[in-house]
C-alpha cells in the first residue's frame, strides 16, 4: 500500500490522433520515473497540464505530480496538489485501465498521502481528518479480497499511529488487535511492529499477562469448531481454523486437532512474535 502508484492510461485503437499523442506523451513521462528521473517526470507532467488543460488525462497527471513530489522529498508541495484534488470534481470511479486496479480513486489516494504527511509532521488532528476521508468518505474499492484486506490492515495501522500520537496508546492497540494473527490474505508485519512498540507503553507486563488469561477464558467456537472468537482488551477478535498452522505466513505447526479450542488459542499466543513475551 505504500509503494508509489503512478496511474497509466489505457490505449484504445479508436482514439483520434491528438488523443493518442497525448497518451504517448503521458506514457513516456511515466516511464521516466521508473527509469529513475523523477524530477524530469514531474516537470513533464506540469508541462502536460499546461499544454492540454482540458485533456481527460489532466486528473491523472496531477495525481502523478503529487506522488512524484513525495518521491523527491517535497511533501509541502505535494500537499497542495493532493488538497486541490480533494476539492476537485474528478471522477473517483473512473476506470483505471489495468488489471490490478478497477478505479482511479483520485480522492481516496490523495487523502491517504495527506494522512501520511500529517503523521510525519506530527499533525495528528489533520491525520485523523484525512484518515476518515479515505476510510469513510472516499473508501477503497477493489474486486480482490487480498487488496481489500491489505487496505483494511493499512487503515487500522494508520488509525493506530494517529491515536498513539495523541497519547491514546490503549486505543491504538485496540485498532491493531484484529490483525494480530496472519489472515492468509495480506501481510501484517507492520501490525506486529506497532504492537511490539505500543504494548509496553500502554500496559505493564503483569497487566498484559492477565489480559491474555482473560482472553483465553473468553474463547467461544462456532461453525463446528472451524471458526471462533475471543475478547482481548474489549475487542472481539475472530479466529479461523487455518490460523492454527500459520503465523505471519510462516508455518508454526500448532499441535492441536483441526478444530479450535482454548488450548489452540493458548498455543498461538505462545508462538506469537509479540504476545509470547507476556504468556505465563
Amino acid at each position: 500500500m505504500k509503494q508509489l502508484l503512478l496511474l497509466y492510461t489505457l490505449f484504445l485503437t479508436f482514439y483520434g490522433y491528438t488523443q493518442k499523442t497525448e497518451e504517448q506523451w503521458f506514457e513516456e513521462l511515466t516511464d521516466l520515473y521508473y527509469e529513475g528521473d523523477a524530477m524530469t517526470a514531474y516537470l513533464g507532467f506540469g508541462r502536460f497540464v499546461e499544454k492540454h488543460p482540458k485533456s481527460d488525462l489532466v486528473s491523472r497527471a496531477k495525481l502523478n505530480q503529487g506522488f512524484l513530489l513525495r518521491a523527491l522529498g517535497k511533501d509541502g508541495e505535494a500537499k497542495l496538489i493532493f488538497e486541490s484534488i480533494l476539492r476537485s470534481k474528478y471522477d473517483e470511479y473512473e476506470a483505471y485501465g489495468g488489471i490490478m486496479e478497477q478505479f482511479t480513486l483520485y480522492k481516496h489516494r490523495s487523502a491517504k498521502q495527506l494522512a501520511e504527511i500529517a503523521l510525519l509532521e506530527k499533525d495528528y488532528n489533520n491525520a485523523g481528518k484525512y484518515i476518515e476521508i479515505f476510510h469513510t468518505v472516499y473508501p477503497y474499492k477493489h474486486f480482490c479480497g487480498n487488496e481489500l484486506s491489505a487496505n483494511e490492515i493499512y487503515t487500522d495501522a494508520m488509525y493506530a499511529k494517529m491515536y498513539h500520537g495523541k497519547g491514546k496508546t490503549k486505543r491504538a492497540v485496540q485498532k491493531l488487535l484484529p490483525h494480530m494473527f496472519f489472515n492468509g490474505l495480506a501481510g501484517n508485519h507492520e501490525i506486529i511492529e506497532l504492537l511490539e512498540e505500543y504494548l509496553p507503553i500502554a500496559f505493564s507486563k503483569e497487566q498484559l499477562s492477565f489480559f491474555l488469561k482473560q482472553s483465553i477464558e473468553s474463547f467461544k467456537t462456532r461453525k463446528n469448531g472451524k471458526k471462533a472468537y475471543f475478547t482481548l482488551l474489549d475487542v472481539k477478535i475472530s479466529l479461523d481454523a487455518y490460523q492454527l498452522s500459520y503465523m505471519n505466513g510462516i508455518e508454526v505447526n500448532v499441535e492441536v486437532d483441526e478444530t479450535l479450542n482454548q488450548e489452540a488459542l493458548r498455543t498461538l499466543f505462545k508462538k506469537h512474535p509479540v504476545w509470547s513475551s507476556y504468556m505465563e
